[in-house]
């Protein structure tokens, strides 16, 4: 863990906000969507695997058919079927 990543998390347990609150992503994850809040950018892109960045790292969501059904500077979904979600990559 980095050390801007535990200082995020202690401030948000010690504020008692969310960790998104702080920059760090949210992912929430469907049968068929993945939709990450906080992200900082698209880093790979592909059918099979999408790597997206985070103030937390790396996050790679592989599976198949994979395409970006919305992105914003801040919120990014990506539908298909999903196989995995890796944190800190």
């Amino acid at each position: 863990m980095s050390v801007d990543k535990d200082f995020s998390g202690r401030v948000s347990r010690a504020l008692g906000i969310p960790e998104e609150a702080a920059g760090l992503p949210h992912i929430e994850i469907t049968g068929v969507s993945v939709t990450v809040s906080n992200h900082k950018g698209i880093l790979e892109y592909g059918e099979n695997e999408i790597n997206v960045r985070s103030r937390g790292g790396i996050i790679r969501i592989r599976g198949q058919e994979l395409r970006i059904c919305r992105m914003d500077s801040d919120t990014l979904t990506v539908g298909g079927r999903i196989y995995s979600v890796e944190l800190g990559v």
